[in-house]
């Protein structure tokens, strides 16, 4: 789990600057991660703070918000996102759903 953590502070940096190409690794790893172990990894993606910086990656026109998407959703199954983040997510997939109709 410690790489899980260096994921989860890269993360932090690269989607602040919106590094493409880290971005799309360190979203690949959280992927990764939850396939391994869900309810841990869960517990660390939500304690990190993390989920508050994928609201700005929900964008049509990024090219990881279909990964971030999948985060938010594995997250949610799990249980782990408390009722604050769940609701400040809500805008911004129904604008991605609305986009794709």
């Amino acid at each position: 789990m410690d790489n899980l953590s260096d994921t989860l502070k890269k993360l932090k940096i690269t989607a602040a600057d919106r590094t493409e190409g880290s971005l799309e690794g360190c979203l690949d790893c959280l992927l990764q991660a939850l396939a391994q172990n869900n309810a841990e990894t869960s517990e660390k993606i939500q304690g990190s703070g993390i989920l508050q910086l994928f609201a700005n990656l929900l964008t049509p026109q990024a090219s990881c918000t279909a990964k971030v998407a999948d985060i938010i959703a594995e997250v949610a199954k799990n249980g782990e996102v408390s009722a604050r983040n769940s609701f400040s997510f809500t805008p911004y997939l129904s604008n991605l759903c609305e986009s794709h109709v």
